[in-house]
């Protein structure tokens, strides 16, 4: 959600009153989490607020090249893996995650995409 600055003003009230976050919330329509959040962030200063981005941004981007460099794990000369399998197989799992959904439903059910549910390898076996 988008705040206005009346919004951001008539929560900053309600709580200066003595409102817990759940009452503002349920008064706004939104959850608590979204409430407290907004009205926590809006007592930083604007140098806080932008420190406090850059650190959200470095640890999801830490977060991300630390899942890409496992793909090594996976390979270990004792149990006969071969890396350009699991090369394959990251590979596989890319395409998969761009893959479309056909509706929105799929996606807030986290239901497999497209040719990628167990019913669709049935299916294609039994073509097969």
């Amino acid at each position: 959600m988008k705040w206005t600055v009346e919004q951001t003003a008539q929560a900053q009230q309600l709580k200066a009153e003595g409102m817990t976050y759940s009452e503002i919330a349920e008064r706004f329509d939104l959850t608590l989490w979204c409430v407290r959040a907004h009205l926590v962030r809006q007592r930083l200063d604007p140098e806080e607020r932008r420190r406090r981005d850059r650190e959200a941004t470095a640890r999801a981007t830490a977060r991300a090249q630390r899942l890409r460099g496992q793909a090594h794990l996976l390979c270990r000369d004792d149990d006969g893996t071969d890396p350009s399998t699991v090369a394959r197989l990251l590979a596989e799992r890319e395409i998969r995650e761009l893959s479309p959904y056909r509706t929105y439903t799929p996606w807030f059910f986290h239901d497999p995409r497209l040719g990628y549910s167990a019913l669709d390898e049935r299916v294609m076996h039994r073509e097969g």
